[in-house]
């Protein structure tokens, strides 16, 4: 996947923000999925100062290492663009000239079924991506980092407090996070292969009811 943020001139500034003016995901039958959200805006009146985000990810080759400089993800980055419908065209043609981003994997991360028995437990924690990595493509990676902020404050705010020792506020921590954070990631790679299986997506509740309140019928 590429990931990446940057500026452009007014008139394409202002072209990326239609269809939704904050985010808005597109499909290629080809297997390719188009991210492109509008990431900071400087000056509501200064389209040149709108920062926009986009993320292209894809299944199999080419991988990082067949991406080894610049000109070359470049290329490849222009190429699957141009497949794709307005504005996310434009996004990815129109990228400035002297913009560098990686070539990345999307990678999961394993949580130990049993977090009481990793290394140091009960002395060091972690949280976020750095507990949990997941794909994008779910876009629940802040939603658990943020529950691991809430959940890790409770722990040691009760720690502070004398109602337990700070090695059994930070297992339990852990155990709690482990169980929540391993079925998100698993969730969050099922959507990521689904992303980039168009069948799929063609026959998802999402593309045959659309988002809508749905009334249900006794």
């Amino acid at each position: 996947m590429f990931n990446f943020s940057c500026y452009y001139p007014e008139d394409v500034a202002r072209l990326l923000r239609t269809r939704h003016p904050v985010f808005k995901n597109c499909y290629h039958p080809d297997g390719t999925m188009y991210w492109l959200s509008t990431q900071g805006v400087q000056d509501p009146d200064k389209p040149e100062t709108w920062m926009y985000q986009s993320i292209i990810s894809w299944r199999g080759a080419p991988y990082p290492e067949d991406l080894p400089d610049q000109a070359a993800r470049t290329a490849f980055m222009k190429e699957k663009a141009a497949a794709f419908a307005e504005p996310w065209r434009s996004a990815g043609l129109q990228i400035p000239e002297n913009l560098a981003f990686p070539a990345d994997r999307c990678s999961t991360w394993k949580v130990p079924a049993s977090w009481a028995d990793a290394p140091l437990a009960g002395l060091v924690t972690l949280a976020g991506d750095a507990a949990h990595t997941m794909p994008p493509h779910r876009g629940q990676g802040l939603n658990n980092a943020l529950e691991d902020a809430a959940r890790l404050t409770d722990q040691t705010t009760a720690a502070v407090a004398g109602q337990k020792s700070l090695r059994d506020a930070l297992s339990d921590y852990g155990e709690e996070m482990s169980e929540r954070t391993s079925r998100e990631v698993d969730l969050s790679a099922k959507q990521a292969m689904m992303s980039h299986d168009f069948q799929s997506i063609i026959d998802s509740p999402l593309a045959k009811m659309g988002v809508r309140k749905q009334e249900k019928v006794v």
